[in-house]
């Protein structure tokens, strides 16, 4: 799937005759992510991607069509994630951006909390240490 989304980010680049240095400068993605993307080594989170898209001026439903990239193809969670593909086809720019502003956001707070779980985890498991052997 890397492979695919990066070959056509790199061919609709092409299309529009824009360098990688160019569509960062647009996109405020760095060169070298974006090279990463092109050539297949990573994949971009979802507010790049369309940061991406939209910098190519390009729909991200449209993108992801083009790489043959379909909701059956993408085998994280199934239903949900199928879910989300049909309702963001359906959404203009600002909606998607809105959208991803938020996910973004609930993914922020969810690592914070899991953060703050864990160093009460390791605070805890430090004070039962020192309990035993006083």
């Amino acid at each position: 799937m890397k492979k695919l989304l990066g070959n056509t980010i790199k061919m609709l680049r092409g299309k529009k005759g824009l360098t990688q240095e160019q569509l960062s400068r647009i996109s405020g993605v760095s060169q070298q992510h974006i090279s990463r993307i092109e050539n297949g080594h990573r994949l971009p989170r979802l507010d790049v991607f369309c940061d991406l898209a939209n910098a190519l001026g390009e729909d991200p439903g449209n993108i992801l069509k083009q790489a043959g990239i379909t909701p059956g193809s993408i085998a994280i969670g199934g239903e949900v994630e199928s879910q989300l593909y049909q309702v963001a086809l359906q959404l203009d720019d600002v909606e998607k951006r809105r959208v991803s502003d938020y996910a973004i956001w609930r993914l922020n707070e969810q690592k914070q909390r899991y953060e703050l779980n864990q160093q009460s985890d390791e605070g805890g498991q430090e004070d039962g240490a020192d309990s035993n052997h006083g």
